[in-house]
């Protein structure tokens, strides 16, 4: 044990402990929507100190009139998060609901990870227990490509989905997507690090 722990010790001396990336910019909505696209329009609410731990996040509310999308851009200059297929990530998120049915939801899930052209993506099922913040997690390798990815687009998409008539409230905060097999604590995306104010 010890010396596991000196190795450690050793490895953060030297620079050398990986740390995690989120590509997914501003997944705690700190900036509020400025780094997410809604189409076909906004709906949804940011919430300032009601996450968790004190933090912000957006609340959604149904039944809506249409179905919405609310894409991440997760990338300088668009929507889409910079994957590389076939490699592990993990998809994490706190997420709390009241009074939905998640059997309405497609695959039970409000956040996915989608490939280019639509034809394979990752969902995060939730469970719908009423009132609780609960941190939720799915490990997926990115999906195959199956339409060529234009040189200045995105492979894929993260998007928080809600489809319309669908009652209920569902909260969302620390989105985060990762690499590897695990969920780790979340960490801002490089672009919130460097944002300017």
């Amino acid at each position: 044990m010890k010396k596991i722990f000196l190795a450690v010790l050793a490895g953060m001396a030297l620079g050398v402990v990986a740390e995690n990336v989120n590509f997914v910019a501003d997944g705690n909505f700190a900036q509020g929507f400025q780094r997410w696209t809604a189409n076909p329009r906004p709906a949804g609410e940011i919430v300032p100190n009601a996450g968790p731990d004190g933090q912000t996040c957006c609340k959604l509310g149904g039944p809506l009139d249409f179905t919405l999308y609310w894409y991440n851009m997760g990338r300088p200059g668009g929507t889409g998060i910079q994957l590389t297929e076939g490699k592990t990530y993990t998809l994490s998120a706190w997420i709390k609901t009241e009074g939905l049915n998640v059997e309405k939801l497609f695959n039970k899930a409000v956040l996915h990870v989608i490939n280019y052209g639509w034809s394979s993506g990752v969902a995060l099922p939730i469970t719908g227990e009423d009132g609780s913040w609960r941190r939720y997690s799915v490990t997926f390798q990115a999906p195959k490509q199956q339409k060529e990815v234009p040189p200045d687009g995105a492979g894929y998409s993260l998007l928080i989905f809600f489809p319309a008539k669908v009652d209920g409230t569902v909260w969302l905060t620390d989105i985060q997507v990762e690499e590897g097999d695990k969920m780790t604590a979340f960490t801002p995306c490089k672009f919130d690090l460097t944002a300017k104010p």
